[in-house]
């Protein structure tokens, strides 16, 4: 199977907000028991606790893959987090593309559209090895999060009378992290239309930040234009551009430095750059993001040692690749503790359909 190029940003941001997605469903479901009737007697009951006991499945079973190889002694740390990296792809990004693939037709409409989530029975279920889905030996349930049975909770509490104004934001929030994932594995042309959406649902819900309130820094390189930098990028680069090199080699003229800055501003590498420096948080142990500045000065030192001429920059230091410093990037999630939730049915019908 081919990867994405930049897998290592994708499953960051990924890992991100799904985890925050996970914990939105567990507020929902908490709500849920406490504010809606139907969850509390009868066949509505049991269908709770069969979502329940799928949703803690599947978060003990990704938390357990993200960390799994915390505790093997691996040589080659970039290898191994290639490995975690491609598995959380196959295992849970993948159950998000094919929802995305079965319905961007309404997913990425010029209007918010939910019908393709509140009006069907969709879920993210775990697969084994032999690509078929998986379920508790213990319990018989699913490890699955049945996105659209939660959703719909929580369309019943944002309307119930005794919602709270956090509450009555769950949908919109439901769909916000949604689309983030969406906007992760979507082509460039799509994505363009998740943005307006995430843009829209963020403005319902008063977010002034993107990125799970992490400040959004890529979009600097529109705050500035080429013209109106390259005599700064000059002033510096002619003071600091020294430690980079070999001090003999020829330095650029000023001229040149300008030219080369205006083509890194308006080529967007530099929206690369920042979003490697964004693409360097971590998460903590409670799901925060996590600023990691190690790599920020490789970063930095790479735009400069990017302008020197040819002769200079094969004497420069050698400077740690993307890779390298994506190595360092893992995010750290803790491990579910929740007991797994023992349900004997016979009634299969709910977890069988798709």
């Amino acid at each position: 199977m081919e990867y994405p190029n930049n897998l290592r940003s994708i499953i960051t941001k990924f890992n991100r907000t799904f985890e925050n997605f996970l914990k939105l469903n567990e507020k929902i479901l908490y709500a849920a028991s406490n504010e809606l009737n139907d969850v509390n007697s009868g066949k509505g009951e049991k269908k709770y606790k069969v979502i329940k006991g799928g949703l803690n499945l599947y978060k003990r079973q990704y938390r357990r893959d993200v960390v799994e190889e915390e505790d093997e002694e691996e040589e080659d740390e970039e290898e191994d987090d290639d490995k975690v990296d491609k598995k959380i792809y196959d295992t849970h990004l993948n159950l998000f593309k094919d929802i995305y693939n079965d319905n961007a037709e309404d997913i990425i409409s010029d209007e918010i559209e939910d019908s393709w989530l509140a009006d069907a029975k969709l879920k993210l279920w775990i697969r084994d090895n032999a690509n078929e889905r998986k379920k508790s030996a213990k319990s018989g349930l699913g490890y699955m999060i049945c996105i659209s049975d939660i959703y719909r909770y929580s369309l019943d509490i944002a309307e119930s009378v005794e919602g709270t104004d956090e509450e009555v934001k769950y949908p919109d929030m439901y769909l916000l992290y949604l689309y983030q994932i969406f906007g992760t594995i979507s082509t460039k042309k799509d994505k363009i239309n998740i943005d307006e959406t995430i843009d829209e649902l963020r403005l319902t819900l008063g977010i002034k930040n993107k990125n799970n309130n992490m400040p959004d820094l890529s979009s600097l390189g529109d705050i500035f234009s080429g013209d109106k930098i390259s005599g700064l990028a000059a002033d510096i680069f002619e003071k600091v551009a020294p430690q980079f090199g070999d001090k003999n080699a020829p330095t650029p003229t000023r001229e040149e430095i300008k030219e080369k800055t205006k083509k890194l501003f308006n080529s967007g590498n530099l929206k690369e750059t920042i979003s490697n420096i964004t693409g360097s948080m971590k998460i903590d142990k409670d799901g925060k993001p996590k600023v990691d500045a190690s790599s920020i000065g490789d970063t930095i030192s790479s735009i400069f040692r990017s302008m020197l001429p040819p002769t200079q920059s094969a004497s420069s230091p050698s400077v740690r690749s993307s890779s390298d410093r994506d190595a360092e990037i893992e995010p750290r999630l803790i491990k579910a503790n929740e007991d797994e939730v023992e349900i004997k049915t016979d009634d299969e019908e709910y977890e069988e359909d798709a």
